[in-house]
C-alpha cells in the first residue's frame, strides 16, 4: 500500500491560446445600422422549396424601432397577387408563402472576429402564436458567405444572452440580430398573430457594466432595527459571512436570496431578542449582499448594473432590491439608484462622482423581519441568474498588484511566480497575487463504497455539470474543466468518476461562486484486485480564446 501511494501523482495543466482577444458584448442598439434580408419559401403543403432571397428594408420585414423598443411582427405584403395570398390579397385570406425575415447588424471590419461575441437584450413581451417563431442569433460567415457558424436562442420574456466564438481570418462577416419565420399575413389580420417586443438594456455607452458575477468579491452586511411596532429604531450593524446567516448563496441555478434567519439561536424561540413568543421575528433586518470595487476605480463614470430575476416567491413581508450606492468617505451618507426585483430583467445606473475617496457598492438588499429557520421555506426567496461568461477581468480586479513591477495580468500571465497562470487560479479560486499554497485542492486516498480510491478534490464554478467518459468535463462560460486519469502519465485514458458528496474534510472555506467537487480514479487501491502499480489524476483547464 505505501509503495503504491508514493507513486500516485496529481498534475494540473492549463491550456490556452498564445494571443488572447477581449470578449465583446453587443446590444439591441437602435443607433446601429440595422439591415434586412428576406428568404421566401413555398408553403409546406406546396413542397416548402426555396423561391428567392433578397435585401429588404427593415420596415418591410415588419421590424421597427420605437425609441429603445424593437417590435417584430409577422410579415405582411401589400400586393394582392395570388402569388402572395391564397385567393388573392384581402382580409381573411391566408398567406401563400413562408417568410424568413432577418433583421441584423453586420460587422465586416474584423473587430468581432477571433473573439467571443455575446448578444444580449430584454424581451418585454412575446405574444406570437405558434404560426410564427422568432429567435435572436449571432452568425459568423465565411468571406464568400458559403458557410457560417451560428448560435440562436428563442425569444422568451426576460433577458436573453447568447455567445459565439467567431473564427479568425480576414474578410469574415459577423451578424447579430433576429430571425422571424412564418406565413405572411394580410395587414389587417396581423393583431391576432401577436408580436415580440425587445428592449435595449439601458446601458450608458463607454461606461462600466457590472453583472451578477459569482467570481466577484461579494461581501455581506446586516443592519438590525426594532420592528416598526416597537418604534423601528436602529439597533446594530455588522459584517456578515455571505453564505451563512445572510442567506445569500450562489447555486447551480443562480444567486438565491432568502429572508434572514438566526441559526442556531442559543435559546430557540424563547430568545426574546430575536423572536416573539409566537415564533415571529422580533427584529427588522436589512441584509446587504454587495461588491465594493477598489476606491477610485469607478470615479467619474456611470456604473450600469443589470441582470435577470428568474424566480420570485417572497411573501409581502419581505422586499428585495438591486442597488448601486456611492458612500461618502466616512459612510455617513450615500447616493443610491435602486429597483425592486420582480420576475424579468432589471437594469439600473448611477453617475459616480469624481471623488476617489468615496466607496461604490452594487448588489442586493433584502428587508423584512427575521425568520425562524424552520419557517424559511414558507417565506420564499428570489433567484437571480448569474453571469460568468466574461468574469475573468472582474475577478482579476479584486487583487492588489501594486507591489509588482509590470505584472503580466493576462490570462496566461503568472505574476506571483507560483507556476499557475492567472486563468488557472481563476478557475480554481486561487490568488494570482500570492505564491502561498491555497490548500484548496487535495489529492488523497479515501474510502469510497468500502474500497480505497485515489481522490482529487478541487474548487469549480457553481453549476458546472460534468459528463463524459473516461474523462468527465464541464464547460462554464469561456473555460472547460476536464478531469483525466492515467496509469503512467503517457496516456490519460483511465476512467474517472465524480464522487458525491465531495470529500472536503480539512479543506478551507472557499469563496462564493465556487463549489468543491471530488473525483476518483476508477478501481481500488490495494486489496485483492488492486488497480496499481501506479495511478495519476489531473485537472486540465482550457480557456476558449
Amino acid at each position: 500500500m505505501n509503495s503504491i501511494i508514493k507513486t500516485l501523482a496529481l498534475g494540473a495543466l492549463i491550456g490556452s491560446a498564445t494571443a488572447l482577444k477581449a470578449d465583446t458584448t453587443v446590444y439591441v442598439d437602435p443607433s446601429k445600422t440595422w439591415n434586412g434580408y428576406m428568404n421566401v419559401f413555398a408553403l409546406p403543403a406546396d413542397g416548402g422549396g426555396f423561391i428567392f432571397g433578397s435585401t429588404w428594408g427593415t420596415a418591410d420585414l415588419r421590424a421597427v424601432f420605437s425609441g429603445s423598443v424593437l417590435t417584430l411582427s409577422p410579415n405582411t405584403i401589400g400586393d394582392p397577387n395570388p402569388f402572395w395570398y391564397i385567393g388573392g390579397g384581402a382580409p381573411g385570406h391566408p398567406g401563400n408563402k413562408t417568410m424568413d425575415a432577418s433583421m441584423y447588424v453586420q460587422v465586416d471590419n474584423g473587430s468581432l472576429t477571433d473573439t467571443t461575441v455575446t448578444f444580449t437584450g430584454t424581451v418585454t413581451a412575446n405574444t406570437l402564436t405558434t404560426a410564427h417563431t422568432t429567435v435572436a442569433f449571432i452568425k459568423d460567415f465565411a468571406p464568400d458567405y458559403s458557410s457560417y457558424n451560428e448560435e440562436t436562442v428563442p425569444l422568451t420574456n426576460g433577458v436573453f444572452n447568447i455567445s459565439l466564438l467567431t473564427d479568425p481570418g480576414a474578410g469574415r462577416h459577423v451578424q447579430y440580430g433576429f430571425e422571424t419565420i412564418g406565413v405572411n399575413v394580410w395587414a389587417t389580420d396581423v393583431a391576432p398573430f401577436g408580436s415580440a417586443k425587445i428592449s435595449t438594456i439601458p446601458i450608458v455607452p463607454g461606461n462600466p457594466i457590472v453583472k451578477v458575477d459569482p467570481a466577484a468579491a461579494w461581501q455581506g452586511y446586516v443592519n438590525v432595527f426594532e420592528l416598526p411596532s416597537a418604534g423601528g429604531a436602529f439597533v446594530e450593524g455588522y459584517a456578515q459571512p455571505v453564505t451563512t446567516d445572510l442567506r445569500a448563496a450562489f447555486t447551480s441555478s443562480g444567486l438565491v436570496l432568502s429572508p434572514f434567519t438566526i441559526d442556531p439561536v442559543p435559546n430557540g424561540l424563547s430568545d426574546p431578542y430575536w423572536y416573539q413568543g409566537n415564533g415571529s421575528g422580533n427584529k427588522r433586518i436589512d441584509a446587504n449582499l454587495y461588491v465594493q470595487p477598489k476606491d477610485g476605480t469607478l470615479s467619474g463614470q456611470t456604473v450600469n448594473f443589470s441582470g435577470s430575476v428568474s424566480a420570485k416567491s417572497l411573501t409581502s413581508a419581505h422586499t428585495t432590491i438591486a442597488f448601486i450606492k456611492e458612500y461618502t468617505a466616512d459612510y455617513s451618507s450615500s447616493a443610491v439608484s435602486s429597483a425592486v426585483l420582480t420576475p424579468g430583467a432589471f437594469s439600473i445606473n448611477l453617475l459616480i462622482s469624481g471623488d476617489p475617496t468615496k466607496h461604490v457598492q452594487y448588489g442586493f438588499q433584502t428587508v423584512g423581519p427575521n425568520v425562524f429557520p424552520t419557517n424559511a421555506a414558507a417565506a420564499g426567496s428570489v433567484q437571480v441568474a448569474s453571469v460568468i461568461t466574461n468574469s475573468f477581468a472582474t475577478w482579476m480586479a479584486r487583487f492588489d498588484f501594486s507591489s509588482f513591477i509590470s505584472p503580466n495580468l493576462t490570462a496566461t500571465g503568472d505574476p506571483d511566480g507560483d507556476g499557475q497562470s492567472n486563468f488557472a487560479e481563476f478557475a480554481l479560486d486561487g490568488n494570482p497575487a500570492s505564491a502561498a499554497v491555497s490548500g484548496r485542492t487535495q489529492v488523497a486516498v479515501g474510502n469510497v463504497s468500502g474500497n480505497n480510491a485515489l481522490l482529487y478534490t478541487l474548487p469549480v464554478f457553481n453549476g458546472a455539470t460534468f459528463a463524459g467518459s473516461p474523462a468527465p468535463s464541464a464547460t462554464m462560460g469561456d473555460l472547460t474543466y476536464t478531469i483525466q486519469g492515467s496509469n503512467g502519465l503517457a496516456l490519460f485514458d483511465q476512467a474517472v468518476t465524480e464522487v458525491s458528496p465531495a470529500v472536503t474534510a480539512g479543506l478551507p472555506v472557499i469563496d462564493a461562486g465556487w463549489t468543491y467537487r471530488s473525483f476518483r480514479l476508477n478501481g481500488a487501491v490495494g486489496g485483492a484486485t488492486p488497480r496499481g502499480p501506479a495511478g495519476f489524476l489531473r485537472a486540465r483547464i482550457v480557456k476558449t480564446p
